[in-house]
């Protein structure tokens, strides 16, 4: 009963400035040592429980800044340049009506770890994708592609996996570190599948602001370079591929490459410096699964954004398909 009169106190008490509450907790450790139970504040005239401090710091610290971080997306979704597609808006909006605003959401793939929902928030803005929604993408195509296409042979290399590569060949080139191929970490994990009959799905981070797409088909020793800013093709990031993959395929001959072009949506920096992450995964998708439209090829970036707000809805899709399997496997227990 007390816990409930707490409560309905606190739901009249104006919350007090984010100063104040941290001078107020650091002067509660040692009121608490001398036995205090309680406190008060100017204006308000019964006594406040002392957890009502971690509450406000709470509120201050965490539930804040994420209302102001989902408030943003929404206010993106009712853009402007969104109006002619009010559909994609309200079904988006459905689907993170789904979702709680905080807390973590389950893996989409056996080679994946939770991931927070606040991750979320980059596929409802105009930002560059960074590693983390980069490598979400590349999780949910592997869960797809696993599912649809179960006997295929085919490897995703997330950003974690790629920037390793990149590491381990700068080192073996410049004599630092000899690579051994027989090594026990998770890079060498990842070589246990690969063979001369693998394909690899790749997307690279490049020239320090950029991600562009990478396919590899061993069997046909061939290499498709897919760039959505038409760039010339980065010739170290090719010569890394090969050689991490001669080291566990030696049918694969390093002087005979086969480089070619993997067509992407076209990116143009003057108007548009964040879609190439999206536009790199949708070119992956659309090579091994053709349910995957490519984007169309416009002036305006906004079939980028259509295409990062379906893929957030796929990603909630996927985590809510997860928990009701947990949940009947549970229930069958």
């Amino acid at each position: 009963m007390q816990l409930v009169n707490d409560i309905k106190i606190l739901k009249q008490v104006i919350v007090p400035p984010k100063g104040l509450v941290a001078k107020l907790l650091d002067q509660m450790k040692q009121c608490w040592l001398d036995g205090a139970e309680s406190l008060t504040l100017p204006g308000v005239s019964q006594n406040l429980p002392l957890w009502c401090l971690h509450f406000w710091s709470n509120l201050h610290l965490i539930v804040y800044p994420a209302h102001v971080s989902w408030q943003q997306a929404l206010t993106w979704l009712q853009g402007d340049d969104l109006d002619l597609f009010q559909d994609q808006v309200c079904t988006t909006c459905k689907s993170l009506a789904t979702v709680s605003w905080s807390g973590n959401l389950l893996a989409l793939s056996m080679n994946q770890t939770q991931f927070t929902k606040l991750t979320l928030l980059n596929f409802l803005s105009c930002g560059w994708l960074p590693d983390e929604e980069v490598d979400l993408v590349i999780h949910l195509l592997e869960a797809e592609v696993k599912l649809t296409l179960p006997s295929h042979n085919i490897h995703f290399v997330d950003t974690v996996l790629s920037r390793k590569i990149l590491e381990v060949y700068d080192a073996d080139l410049m004599g630092e570190k000899v690579y051994d191929p027989k090594g026990t970490t998770f890079l060498h994990h990842f070589r246990a599948g690969l063979s001369k009959n693998s394909k690899l799905a790749v997307i690279f981070h490049v020239n320090d602001n950029h991600w562009i797409a990478i396919t590899v088909d061993v069997s046909l020793q061939d290499l498709l370079y897919g760039d959505p800013a038409q760039l010339p093709i980065n010739s170290c990031i090719v010569s890394t591929l090969w050689w991490f993959l001669s080291k566990y395929v030696p049918s694969l001959p390093l002087d005979q490459l086969n480089n070619g072009v993997l067509p992407c949506p076209k990116q143009s920096f003057s108007i548009d410096t964040w879609s190439c992450g999206i536009y790199s995964f949708n070119r992956l998708a659309h090579y091994f699964l053709k349910q995957y439209p490519l984007v169309e090829n416009t002036s305006s970036p906004v079939f980028g954004d259509l295409t990062q707000m379906t893929m957030l809805r796929k990603i909630i899709e996927r985590c809510n398909t997860i928990v009701s399997l947990s949940v009947s496997t549970l229930c069958l227990h």
